[in-house]
């Protein structure tokens, strides 16, 4: 009707800018009718009444405004019970979204006050201003890289790690403001990225154009918050930097995150002015100012304005943002793209209902919690290819299952995360360790040594580049806050560097002095580093100071520090050999479906997570002896570090988590006695010296007796002399012998010490050529022999005789022959 208004040469120009206006009006009021008409008809099977009336009420309850709709649920709605095509509607949706977005917002609104059944829902919702929409469900998400123009305004998903989050500031979404000649007010004016004031006053008697007074107390505001999203690791192509996108979220979607989390976000990209550009120089601070400046001599414009510039023409530059309705936790692994089944520290879930097992899963699980080998079963579905070093990954398997965190009655943190370094020799798997355990679970960080700075590892503060205010730059233990931080290189750290991670370690918290910032930050991580020895290899001749560049203060706060030594040996070379070629060839994924698979092992560290046991009586008293035992076995026994109450801290910390992994609630002595056992395999030296058998006469005057019939030239006994065995031999006889009787013991065989010496000799039967080095084999064999029963207790003596070789012999139920 206005166009009748207007000369017939300009109607004629308009008449298609009104037809598009029309049109665009139309299609909103369809899509706004048709999408309130989906909330109130939509059912899943077996449902009585629509689905997203409950949810509805739980937003009425919790005074919320914004609901959750899955995009597939409008594809799967009956057409013939609603007026429009869901497809179609769907499609819309998803190409227009943000041009659609207030109308569907709208449609909220309309779809509980049109609830005739529940009259307090709809009386609860006219007295709302806004509702608002989050859409989820995507199953395809897009990476940083593959955005383009084309998608702005389209109804997308996008996932990264979040690297830095905002506080949460109000936004001024339409303002309100008054005529400061007439008085008049002036509403709905939406807001551009800043203060945007109404073009002309209404009133056809006033001609003001400049002169307004802002009402803030009326204006519509909302929460907003800017996230940093990285690209995944994964994404990055060779020699490439990794890209970032500001994500913005608003209301509800706020504090969703926080930085580490890996998330998928479904929203869709805009492009966003640059709003320094875009303000008047009285508007901008000081700093930016003095910056814009700054570019302007650098750019040669010092001699003077000319062209555009000179009629106030500012050059206007853009860039992409993406604007967030809905943030989730990214249900894959962001290197691999292997599916996390399930968190296994449960205190970084968002609603902490995400944990649930069927009746067989449980069953199980339990049932594998009661079998007395469990501490082998599940340490060997650690890391799986890997092959051996158990000990290794039952130390891994205590990491991820950790101790209890406590809390003094002065409010004195005690931490219940385990710290622990590997150090080897090259191509002993330490880098697969790391990388193993930063993929099993959601908040893992993988950094180098060589390559992190004391900043990069705590945290920085650097300076935003849209407020100029100081911002905190989290660093990889902040950002494995409630995960494990892994450090490859460790000892290519600087010692600065290292230092700076002192009060992390144990106290777990990062404390920032400064630029004006005092703060003290959570870092409660679990720390995993490797080592590499000083000269390439480790020199077992040294003490562990003398082949690894790590500080004592540091090396006291580790509560397992193993050692991994590349000996040669013919049957674990063979075994490695199989089992390498195993996993080049593709059969080895074979073998590890026999033990636990990924999934299993989740739920079984999460169920052990969930148990917090408590120390008895006992266990309190055998805690107590096995530290005095340290302490006093300090003096004769060559640790790598020197036993303090640090490691008393360790030993309770390695015994519940112990406890946790049989799933109990009690800490027996039992528990103890097997995290002793394994700090005492990570704390002792590795000793090069060759173990001393004694005299070799001694042997020889009891067995080399001559025969009055021998011939002629008599047998010459060996000389007089002190008879040694190296630590890999001595290691690879126990294990043999241990071996031996274990089967035997299958077999309900009784073996004695002459039977057991005898079977030794028969396996080095073809070593032998005279009967020199047979007697001089059988003295070092029975040497060998009682070293493993009367000092290392390998071998313990089940029955006891009036002779010695007739002892029945049996293989410590402790000893591990891998």
């Amino acid at each position: 009707f206005w166009l009748k208004l207007l000369r017939p040469e300009a109607r004629g120009l308009l008449q298609p800018i009104a037809m598009v206006d029309r049109t665009e009006a139309r299609i909103s009021q369809v899509v706004r009718a048709s999408f309130a008409q989906f909330l109130g008809m939509f059912r899943k099977e077996g449902e009585i009444e629509p689905h997203y009336i409950p949810m509805a009420r739980e937003l009425m309850q919790a005074n919320k405004h914004t609901l959750y709709v899955r995009l597939d649920d409008i594809k799967a709605l009956d057409k013939d019970v609603v007026e429009f095509v869901p497809i179609e509607l769907r499609d819309a949706i998803e190409q227009q979204y943000y041009k659609l977005l207030p109308h569907l917002c709208d449609a909220v609104g309309d779809f509980m006050q049109k609830q005739t059944v529940d009259r307090d829902l709809a009386e609860w919702s006219r007295k709302q201003p806004k509702f608002g929409l989050a859409f989820h469900g995507l199953t395809v998400a897009a990476g940083l890289r593959d955005l383009r123009t084309g998608d702005l305004g389209r109804l997308m998903a996008i996932h990264g790690t979040v690297t830095r989050t905002s506080d949460i500031r109000p936004e001024l979404r339409v303002g309100v403001f008054e005529c400061m000649d007439c008085n008049r007010r002036i509403g709905g004016i939406q807001q551009q990225f800043k203060l945007t004031e109404p073009v002309n006053c209404p009133n056809p008697l006033c001609r003001n154009t400049t002169k307004w007074l802002h009402r803030r107390e009326e204006g519509e505001c909302c929460d907003w918050q800017k996230l940093r999203v990285q690209e995944d690791a994964s994404a990055i192509p060779a020699g490439s930097m990794p890209r970032s996108i500001d994500v913005i979220v608003r209301d509800e979607i706020c504090e969703k995150c926080k930085p580490g989390d890996n998330v998928m976000v479904t929203g869709c990209m805009i492009v966003v002015p640059d709003v320094a550009n875009l303000m008047n120089p009285g508007e901008l601070k000081t700093s930016v100012v003095r910056k814009e400046i700054n570019r302007g001599r650098r750019e040669g414009l010092s001699e003077g304005i000319t062209g555009l510039k000179e009629l106030g023409m500012r050059s206007l530059s853009h860039k992409h943002a993406f604007l967030g309705c809905f943030v989730q936790k990214n249900e894959q692994n962001k290197d691999d793209k292997q599916e996390i089944f399930v968190n296994i520290r449960p205190e970084v879930e968002m609603d902490g209902k995400d944990f649930k097992l069927d009746r067989s899963e449980k069953d199980f699980l339990e049932e594998l919690g009661r079998d007395p080998n469990v501490f082998d079963r599940v340490a060997a579905a650690v890391a799986p290819m890997v092959h051996g070093h158990l000990d290794v990954k039952k130390g891994l398997l205590l990491l991820l299952i950790g101790g209890m965190s406590k809390q003094t009655h002065e409010s004195i943190k005690l931490r219940g995360d385990i710290n622990m370094c590997v150090c080897g020799d090259p191509s002993t798997a330490k880098s697969q360790y790391l990388k193993w355990v930063s993929k099993f679970l959601p908040r893992g960080v993988l950094a180098s040594g060589q390559a992190a700075s004391a900043a990069g590892l705590t945290a920085a503060v650097m300076k935003d580049t849209d407020t100029g205010d100081a911002v905190i730059e989290p660093g990889a233990l902040m950002l494995a806050d409630n995960g494990i931080c892994c450090i490859d290189e460790f000892e290519q750290m600087n010692s600065r560097d290292q230092v700076a991670i002192h009060e992390a370690m144990e106290q777990q918290t990062i404390t920032l002095s400064k630029a004006g910032i005092q703060a003290t930050l959570n870092a409660r991580t679990s720390l995993l580093a490797a080592a590499a020895p000083r000269t390439g290899r480790y020199d077992v001749s040294r003490s562990l100071s003398h082949n690894v560049d790590i500080s004592p203060p540091i090396m006291s706060r580790f509560d397992l520090f193993y050692v991994i030594i590349d000996r040669p040996d013919e049957e674990s070379d063979d075994q490695l050999a199989r089992h390498i070629t195993a996993l080049h060839t593709g059969k080895a994924a074979a073998q590890e479906a026999q033990g636990l698979s990924r999934k299993q092992l989740q739920q079984y560290i999460r169920m052990a997570r969930d148990i917090f046991p408590s120390f008895t009586t006992e266990a309190r008293d055998m805690v107590v002896k096995q530290y005095r035992s340290l302490r006093q076995a300090e003096g004769v026994e060559k640790f790598t570090s020197r036993v303090t109450v640090r490691q008393l801290e360790s030993l309770v910390r390695l015994s519940e988590a112990v406890a946790r992994v049989h799933l109990v609630h009690e800490v027996t002595p039992k528990h103890v006695l097997q995290a002793v056992q394994l700090m005492k395999a990570s704390i002792r030296k590795v000793e090069a010296t060759d173990k001393d058998l004694g005299e070799a006469e001694d042997a020889v005057g009891e067995a080399a007796v001559p025969d009055a019939d021998a011939a002629a030239t008599p047998v010459v006994p060996p000389a007089k002399k002190r008879v040694t065995v190296s630590m890999a031999e001595y290691e690879k006889v126990a294990r043999m012998l241990a071996g031996h009787l274990r089967l035997e013991a299958n077999r309900n065989v009784a073996v004695t010490y002459s039977d057991l010496v005898d079977w030794y000799l028969l396996q080095v039967e073809h070593k032998v050529t005279d009967e020199n080095e047979l007697w001089q084999e059988t003295f070092r064999m029975k040497k060998i022999l009682d070293r493993l029963i009367e000092v290392d207790k390998v071998i313990i003596v089940t029955q006891q005789a009036e002779n010695k070789d007739d002892r029945v012999l049996a293989k410590h139920p402790n000893f591990k022959e891998s």
